[in-house]
């Protein structure tokens, strides 16, 4: 059918048709370009962590950043951030460590009490608090911490192996050896 508008002829079944595809292939293409992120397994709605360690809010005492610092002959300390959420204070009571294997790490506690007030944050590396030691703790590993609160839940993490080298060359290992010998100064005369 022809319709007559202002001296123009138009066919209107010929305008519907191309109305109707245009429609469509807006449809499909909004439909194409939002469903890329628009499920649950979308990359943008993963959680990202740009650091180097194992984080673990599970707990009333959040361990967050946690990574060990080894030297080659199986020494280390435990770099980790506690954060008290709870609205008591609490206290470190005891830390374990196994290797990737399940084999036992030694774990020297640290010599003072680890008091955490409410809302305080408190970085174990600072002062080498949490020590390791053991043939089987390896830069490239991964050592499970088991960690234990008075108050809080246990919590466990994965804690990357790092060298003392690079980032890490600051943080304090005691027990390893150092590689420069101490001299005595020969007296003057």
């Amino acid at each position: 059918m022809r319709t007559r508008i202002m001296g123009v002829a138009r066919t209107t079944s010929a305008a519907r048709v191309l109305g109707v595809r245009m429609a469509a292939i807006a449809l499909v293409s909004v439909a194409a370009i939002t469903g890329c992120g628009a499920n649950f397994g979308a990359q943008t709605n993963q959680i990202y962590q740009p650091a180097d360690g194992d984080n673990n809010k599970e707990s009333d005492v959040y361990v967050m950043g946690a990574l060990v610092v080894a030297d080659e002959a199986g020494h280390g300390s435990v770099v980790a951030r506690l954060i008290n959420s709870a609205e008591q204070p609490d206290s470190l009571v005891s830390v374990a460590a196994t290797d990737d294997e399940g084999n036992q790490i030694t774990v020297k506690p640290a010599t003072e009490p680890i008091e955490l007030q409410s809302g305080e944050s408190l970085q174990l590396a600072d002062g080498a608090q949490i020590q390791l030691s053991g043939d089987n703790l390896r830069v490239g590993g991964v050592v499970t911490l088991n960690v234990t609160f008075d108050q809080a839940e246990p919590v466990t993490v994965e804690a990357p192996v790092f060298p003392d080298t690079g980032d890490y060359a600051d943080v304090t290992i005691p027990g390893a050896e150092s590689s420069a010998a101490p001299t005595e100064a020969e007296p003057t005369q």
